[in-house]
This record gives structure tokens, C-alpha cells and sequence, in this order.
């Protein structure tokens, strides 16, 4: 998807609540996944593609033995 790159590099972090908590730090190894809707979700009443204007962001801490991951969950936004 060539539309989802050029919107990936121009994203906004959304918060829902701030909870007070850190975040995890920098230097922890990352984990992206991303979380795509059905084709015929994408599709507006008239046609068209919806357009993606922002990502909702959560992170996680997962253990595998011997080492850490931060494992990002990426929603996009779609209008």
C-alpha cells in the first residue's frame, strides 16, 4: 500500500487517558503490529477508499525468556 507509507511517516501519536505511567525506554527491542480492517470496512457509501489520518498506538511488555520486547499495537484511523 503505497498511500499507507506516505501516511505512516506523517502520523500522530493519540493518547485516550494519560495515565501517569513512563514510558518504556528507548533502547528496549520493538515489536510493530499492525492491525488492518476488513477491505470492506475501508470502503465508504460512495466507493471510495477511506482516507487514514492518524494511528492509535498501545504498548505492552511481553517476557520471552532471557530477553524483553515492546510490543507496539498500531490501529489506524480511517475517515
Amino acid at each position: 500500500m503505497e498511500g499507507a507509507e506516505g501516511a505512516a511517516s506523517e502520523t500522530v501519536r493519540v493518547r485516550r487517558s494519560p495515565t501517569g505511567r513512563k514510558a518504556f525506554p528507548k533502547h528496549l527491542p520493538r515489536q510493530r503490529v499492525l492491525v488492518m480492517p476488513a477491505d470492506d470496512e475501508l470502503m465508504c457509501g460512495c466507493g471510495r477508499r477511506k482516507k487514514q489520518i492518524a494511528e492509535k498506538v498501545t504498548e505492552r511488555l511481553d517476557y520471552v525468556p532471557a530477553s524483553a520486547v515492546v510490543v507496539e499495537t498500531v490501529r489506524p484511523v480511517f475517515v
